[in-house]
């Protein structure tokens, strides 16, 4: 008999199957690649689900669903004839264990495969999108229009807010020219980005968005301490980050914007880190 979470896993086998036949209409190369990876992805979870199926008393049922998708019950085989005192686990034989080890150990087996195989899948996912989105750009390329383009609307929100709720004068005179100086690097970027035929994210990310709502809480001087120290950690990380940019891209605009945003950027940590000090 096969158990609850054998079959769910069967389920997700065949999802896997229909996500690899949907892929044929996605406006990538990649797509064709994308959907024999799926369905490799599908092949591989059946497999899981066949071998490393192991009823507690350590006999397999090898047993699979017919066409309606119903499990009849089919003959099993002992491994108990063969193996004596052993049991099967998984694909390999060893000493006699509890039945609660067996079903542990199985369980472990087949989550962890299908969890491979669901992550593996949607990174060939994810590719094949960012692949239609990034036009005329390099992977890495587009990477960093993306990265940059996402960050400087976390600066623009976060300076308008800092605007708003900052304790002290100084504060808020730094957020305005966050909000004005990364404004315009993002309408820089976006035409940039728009010109080589790619998309420019119009969200921020999760992340983003947690920093955002946790400043939004604050005020006052706890507001200032918080918001200053959070600009202190981005621009190092910003200035890193546009240094190796102005080095390693493969655009030449791209390159040239990396380079000429780089000294706005050092100057916004210089005064982050002074506000820091005082």
């Amino acid at each position: 008999m096969w158990s609850r979470k054998s079959i769910s896993l069967w389920k997700c086998a065949r999802h896997f199957e229909l996500i690899g036949s949907f892929a044929g209409d996605w406006p990538s190369t990649s797509a064709v690649e994308a959907r024999g990876f799926l369905r490799e992805c599908a092949r591989v979870a059946v497999l899981v689900v066949m071998r490393y199926r192991c009823t507690v008393d350590g006999e397999i049922n090898r047993q699979r669903p017919g066409a309606d998708g119903e499990f009849a019950p089919l003959p099993r085989r002992s491994g108990r004839a063969r193996f004596g005192n052993s049991r099967a686990v998984g694909g390999r034989i060893g000493p006699a264990q509890t039945n609660k080890d067996v079903m542990k150990i199985n369980k472990k087996i087949m989550i962890g495969s299908v969890g491979l195989a669901l992550m593996l899948s949607s990174s060939v996912l994810f590719a094949a999108d960012s692949e239609g989105q990034r036009g005329q750009l390099t992977d890495k390329d587009y990477k960093f229009g993306s990265d940059a383009t996402r960050g400087g609307m976390e600066e623009v929100q976060l300076g308008e807010l800092a605007k708003q709720k900052a304790g002290s004068q100084g504060v808020r005179e730094f957020g305005d020219r966050m909000a004005t100086d990364h404004q315009k690097a993002n309408d820089d970027l976006k035409q940039i980005v728009q010109k080589k035929g790619g998309l420019i994210p119009t969200s921020l990310s999760h992340h983003e968005n947690a920093t955002l709502e946790r400043l939004q809480k604050l005020s006052g001087a706890e507001f200032d301490k918080a918001y200053v120290s959070d600009m202190v950690r981005d621009h190092k990380k910003d200035v890193k980050e546009f240094e190796k940019a102005s080095q390693s891209l493969s655009d030449p605009d791209l390159k040239a914007f990396a380079e000429k945003t780089l000294p706005t950027l050092q100057e916004h940590l210089r005064m982050a880190q002074s506000l820091e000090g005082k």
